[in-house]
């Protein structure tokens, strides 16, 4: 296998199994929602941020921040771009940046758990804990980062890699509040 997932289809894959599909099979570019900009342009200011912050809320003062950290994987077949990454005394700590205020959902460990994976191989380094920072404040939610939600990146990967050796367009549990929300509504002549 040759092919490497961004690590942002892990994502869209828990919010919609077909979203892999248009975006990397079919190639299909829509228009993106306004929030879309958003979160780019939060994901910038919070870089901002940082330089005027202590590490003190992640209890590694000592730490040494690096933004925007690219990472890929021939191994595991994954790549993308880490928010944020503290490192200190040998041990890596990756951070996302979410712009809702809610709590980690299971797409946003599974992405940061990829990004642990990626950081891990790359750098040679221990991580067994990373942060999700929510908001515009940044409520940090440290999570441990399990054998469970390793295997689970990679089962994630094996599901969207088999729909697109076998060009499979694949059924989609999404709520019609999801689909709403979602720039690939107008092809799913199933939903809607």
């Amino acid at each position: 296998m040759s092919y490497s997932l961004p690590v942002s289809l892990l994502v869209q894959f828990y919010f919609c199994t077909r979203i892999p599909y248009f975006q990397e099979l079919l190639k299909i570019q829509p228009i993106y929602p306004q929030w879309v900009e958003q979160g780019r342009e939060f994901h910038g200011t919070q870089k901002k941020v940082f330089q005027h912050r202590t590490l003190k809320r992640f209890g590694l003062e000592k730490a040494t921040q690096r933004f925007s950290i690219e990472v890929q994987s021939a191994n595991i077949h994954l790549h993308g771009i880490l928010d944020s990454l503290l490192i200190a005394e040998n041990t890596a700590f990756p951070i996302e940046f979410k712009l809702g205020e809610q709590k980690p959902l299971k797409r946003h460990i599974i992405q940061l758990t990829a990004y642990t994976m990626l950081i891990e191989e790359q750098m040679n380094i221990s991580c067994k804990k990373g942060f999700i920072l929510s908001g515009k404040k940044g409520k940090c939610y440290p999570i441990e980062i399990t054998n469970s939600y390793r295997n689970e990146v990679l089962k994630t990967r094996d599901k969207i890699l088999y729909c697109f050796d076998k060009s499979y367009l694949p059924d989609s549990s999404a709520s019609s509040y999801q689909c709403a929300q979602c720039e690939y509504l107008n092809y799913c002549n199933d939903r809607g």
